[in-house]
């Protein structure tokens, strides 16, 4: 019995509630550390407050009034939002879809797609493939952006049947359906490199996810040729004797600015310089083209139902504070109206 008492006790459901508010914050923060057996301690704050409630109710047959019964919606309301936010991870389904310019990329493809959260027993997912066909940048004054969009083809299996459905997708305009919501994360350029021997077999030939930054330089390594190169991007470059810079963030004049260093000799450059759309540089029996820049999209695509319980959560416990506090509320406002009257 003493047991049971202390699991209805309120302080033992004060510092659960405390441990659980904490544990959600770092899950949400750090979304590695999360293991099914961090649920126990939200099990047990439920249990708690199940037992309390319990325990409240049996204690008050006499006492059951209108306060009591907002008492107990406020309490339904704490577990509704407990048992919601508790078993998120079992019911949210989270991913992100990195959409090169034409490539159709659908969740089995590692390389391009990510699945961080997926709710347990999902066997079908009803986005088969996401393909990029037109991205757009709108920038006032040349300089301040006010649009992102890009006009997606989803390709969406329904009813043994598969169709596609095509959708601008902009920032805080997101793609909607079955409960499922499509966002336009961020947006960037990816160039094409080719390097060549002497020979012209082409020893690497890709596009690179570079971060498209003009302030810092990016980095990614040729493992094929033992090559590093360093780069910063001009979307609209210019050149004044040995200075290389950009007019505007708009993709007018597009051009990376190239350092190559060989990966066992980092401090020694082996060729260094601006790279337009077309050109190429050579160096040590080897060429290097920029040949080709296309846009890439990151789309994140969420259900989470956890938001309708925590949301019902925070009604009943809104309607059980009313419903419990309004009758002191109205008590004290009639006893300050008698003080009142007999003032007078």
């Amino acid at each position: 019995m003493k047991f049971f008492r202390f699991l209805a006790s309120r302080g033992f459901a004060v510092f659960l509630l405390v441990i659980s508010t904490a544990l959600l914050i770092i899950w949400n923060k750090y979304h590695g550390i999360y293991h099914p057996l961090f649920l126990v301690i939200p099990a047990f704050l439920f249990i708690s407050i199940s037992f309390c409630v319990g325990r409240r109710a049996a204690a008050a047959d006499a006492r059951r009034n209108v306060r009591f019964l907002g008492s107990m919606i406020f309490h339904t309301g704490m577990l509704v939002i407990i048992a919601s936010a508790s078993l998120s991870h079992l019911t949210r389904f989270f991913a992100a879809v990195v959409l090169p310019q034409g490539m159709q990329v659908g969740f089995d493809n590692k390389n391009f797609s990510t699945i961080y959260e997926e709710p347990l027993g999902l066997k079908d997912r009803p986005f088969v493939n996401l393909r990029l066909d037109n991205y757009e940048a709108v920038y006032a004054d040349e300089r301040f952006p006010v649009k992102y969009s890009s006009d997606i083809s989803i390709g969406i299996m329904e009813d043994n049947a598969y169709h596609t459905v095509k959708e601008r997708i902009e920032i805080n305009r997101p793609f909607h359906y079955n409960g499922y919501t499509l966002l336009l994360e961020t947006a960037r350029y990816s160039p094409r490199f080719i390097l060549r021997d002497r020979e012209g077999k082409a020893l690497f030939d890709g596009f690179i996810n570079l971060a498209n930054m003009t302030e810092n330089e990016d980095v990614f390594s040729i493992k094929e040729a033992g090559l590093t190169l360093y780069t910063r991007f001009f979307p609209d470059m210019f050149r004044e004797g040995n200075k290389v810079g950009t007019r505007s963030p708009v993709l007018k004049n597009p051009a990376f600015g190239i350092k190559i260093v060989k990966r066992d000799n980092p401090f020694a450059d082996i060729w260094k310089g601006v790279l337009k759309k077309g050109e190429a540089a050579r160096f040590e029996d080897m060429t290097l083209e920029f040949a080709d820049l296309k846009p890439y999209v990151v789309i994140q695509i969420v259900k989470d139902p956890t938001y309708w319980g925590i949301f019902t959560g925070w009604i009943f416990i809104i309607v059980g504070l009313v419903i419990r506090y309004a009758p002191v509320a109205q008590e004290r406002m009639k006893v300050s109206s008698d003080t009142h009257g007999e003032g007078i």
